[in-house]
């Protein structure tokens, strides 16, 4: 297990381990910001939340219409930027207290999702089938576990824990399988 004092990252798995599936949370910092309503503490104008909640309506209307939008990595990269710059001194927003909730609250939910997939490992133990985690980076995990699983049941199990239990913004989509 290893961790950066930053987002949660663990290794449970260590080797070539085939197949792997990836399922990823979908604009999870900004959703944290969106969802717990958080602001710089000098952002006297309120703009900041603002801008992160644009930018992660236009992020998620280019994901769900599916096109290849040259310039939704650039989007992508723009929110990311905008918030682990709070932990920049240079930033106009300059607040390390509000980037260490953020990435708290990540790693909480995070921590949360991991042990709904331990329960779901269990559960499929017994009707043969398996579900391991590999790998957790950030807002991304990778599973070793059946293509078909990954991509219906695992995704819509976790999507449904986290809707009930944390905030519907918050969503797993399948990124692949290899």
């Amino acid at each position: 297990k290893k961790s950066s004092g930053g987002a949660l990252m663990e290794i449970r798995k260590l080797g070539v381990v085939s197949p792997v599936c990836i399922i990823d949370l979908k604009n999870f910092y900004s959703n944290i910001i969106i969802t717990n309503k958080f602001t710089p503490i000098n952002d006297t104008l309120g703009q900041y939340l603002k801008v992160i909640s644009k930018l992660n309506t236009i992020r998620q209307e280019e994901q769900i219409l599916g096109e290849d939008i040259e310039d939704l990595p650039k989007l992508k990269q723009l929110t990311e930027s905008l918030i682990g710059s709070l932990n920049s001194k240079d930033f106009i927003f300059y607040d390390p207290e509000l980037y260490g909730k953020i990435i708290k609250e990540g790693r909480r939910i995070l921590g949360r999702v991991l042990h709904q997939i331990d329960n779901l490992a269990k559960e499929y133990e017994k009707r043969g089938d398996y579900l391991e985690v590999i790998r957790v980076h950030t807002d991304g995990i990778h599973l070793r576990t059946k293509a078909k699983l990954c991509e219906t049941e695992i995704e819509q199990k976790l999507n449904e824990f986290l809707c009930k239990s944390e905030s519907p913004n918050y969503k797993f989509k399948y990124e692949g399988y290899y």
